[in-house]
């Protein structure tokens, strides 16, 4: 019997919010001790390092689609079965490393130690991820989400016994590291207790492209920062850095969503009716989160100002129209959920060009903020329509294919 969107659901995806929510908060406070405790100087050289590990999580949220959608549409449990996603995982992380290498290189960092600890976080993020997609295509998302808050409050104390001992940025990075490796071991020796096994072959098309369209959709998200970093002053960007902070909460909906959702589009990847009530459903769910948002910051321009302290004052407006601007992409997200469950060729050369687009117009228009938020939000309201034009053709491609032949 197909599973359907339904008050059962609902009640399936109650806990999951209630642990999204603690591990979010727990980065929130690690961002906000760390940054009171080590000031301006000190967490700006722990912020570059911080940068490069920031590359590692978002491949490694990728592998985690890919494992996933690799598990969910083949038998999880065949007898025999050789499970090489592990050999997937640490591929994707070595190619990760060397890249994270480049950039050590490449950029003014003032340790090598503090290289080496990065490094030391990379392969480990990917062995996580393996876990977690395992588990996740396996349909136990609670577990998931379990292992990710433990890291982020395991993150968090670390953290503030680092800073009670007088260790510095560099100490801190260091539990970024340890917590990595830990968390790594751990979920995968919970994933091995739970005899989850992928039968799913290796670098297959379908999960190499699922895991293309989960890193580009990532990046896009993650990297508008950065970009405006490199073309405005301290000031601006710092003050875009805190907005984003606020803004990007509403992705908790579509994000707790996609891990309840994804192993259940690939379930029923053939059940038209399913696909497109899911869609729906959770497309309305994350849309009324967002506006409930932007409500909340209209309401009550001088939350960022509450939140993050008298230095982020008056920005009310800026963070009002930043969340109109990632209205769109906080949409786009259940089609990219749904899309990376087909490995949609479609969206994923749709991605690619905004990866490519999105830095083009950041140098057009930076260090212009209205302009870029303007630039931002039409960037991702194409994405949009893009994304329901590929959704819309898989339903008629599947609609050809189940249709009687013609006499």
């Amino acid at each position: 019997m197909t599973t359907e969107p339904s008050s059962g659901a609902v009640r399936a995806v109650a806990p999951l919010f209630v642990l999204s929510i603690a591990g979010i908060m727990a980065s929130a406070l690690f961002q906000i001790m760390v940054i009171r405790a080590l000031g301006p100087a000190s967490f700006g050289i722990l912020a570059a390092y911080l940068a490069l590990i920031n590359v590692a999580a978002i491949g490694s949220s990728a592998v985690r689609n890919s494992v996933a959608v690799g598990v969910a549409r083949v038998d999880l449990h065949r007898a025999g079965a050789r499970d090489r996603t592990q050999l997937e995982a640490l591929t994707y992380g070595g190619v990760f490393a060397v890249v994270v290498v480049v950039l050590l290189l490449g950029g003014a960092y003032p340790s090598a130690v503090g290289g080496i600890f990065v490094l030391a976080a990379v392969i480990p993020y990917f062995v996580f991820a393996r876990a977690q997609g395992l588990m996740q295509g396996a349909g136990r998302v609670a577990r998931v989400l379990v292992w990710s808050t433990a890291a982020q409050l395991a993150q968090l104390l670390l953290a503030w016994l680092v800073l009670s001992a007088q260790l510095g940025w560099l100490g801190v990075l260091a539990s970024t590291g340890l917590v990595a490796v830990a968390t790594g071991v751990g979920a995968s020796f919970d994933a091995r207790r739970l005899s989850l096994v992928s039968a799913a072959r290796p670098f297959a098309p379908i999960t190499v492209r699922a895991l293309v369209i989960t890193l580009a959709f990532s990046w896009l998200i993650s990297m508008d920062v950065s970009w405006v970093r490199l073309w405005s002053d301290d000031t601006t960007a710092g003050q875009y850095s805190a907005a984003t902070t606020i803004v990007k909460m509403a992705f908790l909906v579509p994000t707790t969503l996609a891990l309840y959702l994804l192993p259940r589009f690939a379930h029923n990847v053939d059940n038209r009716r399913f696909q497109v009530r899911a869609v729906a459903w959770s497309m309305a769910a994350a849309g009324l989160g967002a506006i409930g948002l932007t409500g909340v910051l209209a309401l009550w321009p001088d939350l960022l100002e509450l939140v993050l302290g008298e230095k982020y004052a008056g920005l009310g407006a800026l963070t009002l129209a930043m969340s109109l601007a990632f209205l769109p992409w906080i949409l786009s997200q259940t089609l990219v959920t749904q899309l990376t469950t087909r490995g949609s060729r479609l969206m994923m050369w749709q991605l690619v060009c905004a990866v490519a687009i999105q830095p083009a117009l950041a140098w057009l228009v930076l260090p212009d903020l209205s302009a870029w938020i303007l630039a931002q939000g039409a960037l991702g309201l194409c994405l949009l329509v893009g994304g329901l034009g590929a959704f819309r053709r898989i339903l008629r491609a599947g609609e050809a294919t189940q249709a009687p032949p013609a006499r």
